[in-house]
């Protein structure tokens, strides 16, 4: 690198400071800054040989940075005792505007810190004063870190206005560079609970698990806020089954609830206990099979295992068999488009055909081809 330095400065400081802290006492006029129509900035300029405009001299004062060095000497000057111990007005605008100023073009806009404390806090008590005169703060509230005990401690001295954001301080101690001691993971409920599943409804666990750990760095802690792939399929789960309006929890019975008294009344039509069995496809999807058979229809059907739990039966805890999910697609020019769905834990001839035939007596006509395929 050069070791070239800027330009040297129009003014030299050390002269300008000279010229101000002559004429500091006719600069202010009660504490304030005289106007620049005042005929002192005229002397000021003459001195400074006109080597600034009269116009922006003001603004060369407010920029340039000045520390009084006679403050501690004038100071020294004046009588100590208990009469003379106030100060006059003149005396304090003249040390405000001598403190060091910083120029507009060095000031840096510091962006804001986030320090990713990796505690678990446990939330133990919190109040709201609905009385403000009558306590220091609006809103309190204490935590505890699970692991290292660490505690925080959080405020906020007014109620805010309506439409009006709450402004909350917090005070807590800087433990993130104590990864190690954190292993517990904070509890998920609440809001952010919902806000997760929804965002679990079209996304694997394991995609929304890799996607929040991509702001990580090498070597550090799991972050108590990174759960696992069990805490976030249960999650997923559970607003499903608000979103659907589950409130029983018997597989079967859940279904018999969904089939009589919900949205999909309808769509879900044959449902079997032992062996499981379900049959269900919509109005939409007879609509599309009615559109498509008008012309050469070819259906095939596929089989797979494994996307469905098996069923715990009777008070000896007894595993179903696989369940398998069947589905019909019709076959055209731009894809394939389901029609018709079973699952069925039961795997013949005979209950492939009785899907299909409770399916065609929906006034459909017989495809034209069909053809099967497992997939395990």
């Amino acid at each position: 690198m050069s070791g070239k330095r800027g330009r040297k400065p129009i003014i030299d400081q050390d002269t300008l400071f000279d010229i101000l802290k002559g004429k500091k006492e006719h600069i202010f006029d009660n504490g304030h800054l005289k106007p620049p129509s005042h005929e002192i900035w005229d002397d000021i300029i003459k001195e400074l040989n006109y080597a600034v405009p009269k116009k922006p001299c003001t603004s060369l004062f407010y920029k340039t940075e000045i520390i009084s060095k006679d403050n501690s000497e004038s100071e020294n000057t004046k009588n100590t005792t208990d009469e003379d111990c106030s100060t006059n007005v003149n005396d304090v605008g003249e040390k405000s505007w001598s403190k060091l100023i910083i120029p507009y073009k060095d000031y840096i806009e510091f962006e804001p810190f986030t320090y990713k404390l990796p505690c678990n806090f446990i939330y133990k008590s919190c109040k709201v004063r609905k009385d403000s005169s009558q306590s220091t703060y609006f809103f309190t509230f204490k935590a505890k870190c699970k692991d290292c005990y660490s505690e925080i401690f959080g405020w906020s001295n007014k109620k805010p206005s309506k439409g009006e954001a709450l402004e909350l301080n917090i005070l807590a101690k800087d433990t993130s560079k104590d990864n190690e001691s954190h292993n517990s993971k904070r509890p998920l409920r609440g809001t952010k609970r919902d806000i997760v599943g929804n965002m679990l409804l079209k996304d694997l666990a394991s995609i929304w698990h890799r996607n929040a750990a991509s702001t990580m760095v090498l070597g550090q802690t799991s972050p108590a806020n990174l759960y696992n792939n069990d805490i976030l399929r249960k999650s997923k789960q559970q607003y499903n089954e608000k979103t659907l309006g589950i409130t029983i929890k018997i597989p079967v019975d859940s279904l018999v609830e969904l089939k009589r008294n919900s949205t999909f009344a309808g769509s879900l039509h044959n449902i079997g206990i032992d062996p499981f069995l379900a049959h269900y496809w919509t109005g939409h999807q007879l609509l599309i099979y009615k559109d498509i058979c008008k012309q050469y229809a070819k259906l095939s059907i596929y089989a797979t295992v494994g996307l469905v739990k098996k069923i715990i039966r009777s008070s000896l805890s007894l595993p179903s068999a696989h369940i398998f999910l069947y589905e019909a697609v019709i076959s055209t020019h731009y894809g394939q488009i389901p029609v018709s769905q079973m699952l069925s834990e039961k795997q013949d001839t005979l209950t492939i055909f009785n899907w299909l035939t409770n399916w065609i007596k929906c006034g459909l006509k017989s495809p034209n081809d069909a053809a099967f395929q497992w997939h395990f």
